[in-house]
C-alpha cells in the first residue's frame, strides 16, 4: 500500500496512451537490496515488481489484453526517473518480464534486468509484447506498429 499514490500516478499516465486501458495491477514480490546485491553490484533499494493487464490493440488494429510489469524502489524518500526496458526476442511466451522467477532462474531472466535498474534509484516498466504474456494470438515479430502499443503500459 505505501507505494499506491507512486502507482496511481503511474497508471493515470499510463491511460493517456492512446488505445490503453489498465484492467489490473496486482503486486507480485518483493526483492531484498542484499539478495539483489550478488548479482548486481551496488544494489541500493528493495525492489517491488508490480504485473499490469491492460487492454490494447493487435497488429491488425483487433482489441487485445497485454500484459508488462513494473518495477519500483520501495524507499519513498526520493523521486525516481522512469525507464523503459525493451526485452529482446523469446521463444517463449511465458519468458517474458511479467512473469515471476525464483531462485537461480532470476539470473537468466528479464526480471534481473528491471531489478538491476530498480535497485539503483529507477522506476522501471517492461512491456511483454502483444502475443507473449497475457496476450492471445501470435506474437507479430520485429512489427513497428504493435510494439510501439505494448509500450504504452
Amino acid at each position: 500500500m505505501k507505494h499506491l499514490s507512486t502507482l496511481l500516478l503511474l497508471l493515470l499516465v499510463c491511460t493517456c496512451v492512446r488505445a490503453q486501458r489498465v484492467v489490473a495491477v496486482t503486486e507480485q514480490d518483493t526483492q531484498t537490496a542484499g539478495t539483489l546485491g550478488f548479482v548486481v553490484p551496488g544494489a541500493t533499494y528493495d525492489v517491488v515488481n508490480y504485473k499490469i493487464v491492460y487492454a490494447t490493440v493487435d497488429a491488425r488494429g483487433r482489441p487485445d489484453t497485454a500484459s508488462g510489469l513494473i518495477t519500483l524502489p520501495t524507499n519513498r524518500n526520493l523521486r525516481y526517473p522512469i525507464g523503459v526496458y525493451m526485452h529482446g526476442t523469446v521463444s517463449n511466451r511465458e519468458a517474458v518480464p511479467s512473469r515471476p522467477v525464483s531462485g537461480a532462474q532470476l539470473l537468466t531472466s528479464e526480471r534481473i534486468l528491471t531489478a538491476a535498474l530498480a535497485t539503483n534509484g529507477y522506476i522501471v516498466v517492461a512491456p511483454d509484447y502483444i502475443g507473449l504474456g497475457d496476450s492471445e494470438g501470435f506474437h507479430p515479430y520485429v512489427h513497428a506498429a504493435s510494439e510501439a502499443s505494448a509500450d504504452g503500459i
